[in-house]
């Protein structure tokens, strides 16, 4: 109510926007907190900048990591509503707390930059009819933002006890095991149309977390199956000279697809693998 009426009084030559409508009306621990970490420079760095957005966009950024992670059952739309309820419910939030969401977010920043480096919440477009390999857009996304900070800071705690424990070859494995099956996820037909279409629909948004989430969870739950899924991925490009099956010509690592003919293992560009399934 106070920020719907705050809202209607809010016409300006300059109105504000909802984050800076936020920073009006939840003001305490929680909203510094926010301030703070849009400031963080590893993140800034993940989106190209030195200085955060002054109309408060990265702050806003910051508080869609809390909101998914907070209450990722909850999520209706509009997402305004679902961002001033994270807002109201954490605004004087203890120190304790405090403390815990810093290292979540830090956390998942660190990550997600381990895992994307320069290609941070950018999507992978796969290739077509007139060049099967696929390439990393320029644009970064906030709706691939949301996933991926979100879908690292839910398994930290996993990913960063199997880090811990492991060698630098096991850790590279898991690299690029991690990155190929993301970019997978990330290319599908669904996830494609769910940053594209209806974005903030629920139906769109579980489109995005659903997959990535269980992609993950499907790592967490065994290293020892992952890592050597990821080396015989590496073996079977080693094997082709990294050359796809149907087309003849190099399959970048991130988007390789390993399948099996009569037993013998193959790899293939995901555009070209998905044309051959549909003949």
């Amino acid at each position: 109510m106070r920020y719907a009426l705050f809202a209607r009084l809010n016409q300006g030559s300059l109105s504000l926007n909802n984050q800076e409508l936020r920073n009006c009306l939840y003001r305490g621990s929680y909203n510094n907190l926010i301030a703070q970490l849009s400031d963080d420079h590893k993140y800034l760095s993940l989106w190209d900048k030195d200085f955060s957005d002054k109309r408060m966009k990265d702050r806003e950024r910051v508080l869609r990591f809390f909101a998914f992670l907070h209450r990722m059952n909850e999520y209706s739309p509009p997402l305004r509503e679902f961002l001033n309820k994270e807002m109201k419910e954490y605004q004087n939030v203890s120190e304790q707390q405090l403390s815990r969401f810093r290292s979540e977010f830090r956390e998942a920043i660190v990550w997600t930059d381990r895992i994307f480096g320069d290609k941070a919440f950018k999507q992978y477009k796969i290739g077509d009819e007139n060049k099967n390999e696929g390439h990393w857009v320029r644009n970064r996304y906030d709706l691939i933002y949301d996933v991926g900070t979100v879908g690292f800071a839910q398994f930290e705690r996993q990913l960063s006890a199997f880090w811990e424990s492991a060698g630098s070859y096991e850790r590279d494995l898991l690299k690029r095991m991690l990155l190929n099956r993301l970019v997978n996820v990330m290319s599908r037909d669904t996830f494609v149309a769910s940053i594209n279409e209806g974005t903030m629909r629920l139906t769109a948004v579980k489109s995005r977390f659903d997959p990535w989430l269980h992609t993950l969870e499907y790592v967490a739950k065994d290293f020892k199956r992952a890592l050597d899924e990821s080396k015989s991925l590496i073996t079977s490009r080693l094997t082709v000279n990294n050359m796809c099956s149907y087309c003849g010509t190099r399959v970048p690592e991130e988007e390789t697809t390993l399948f099996s003919v009569s037993g013998k293992s193959e790899i293939a560009h995901i555009y070209c693998h998905r044309v051959a399934e549909r003949k």
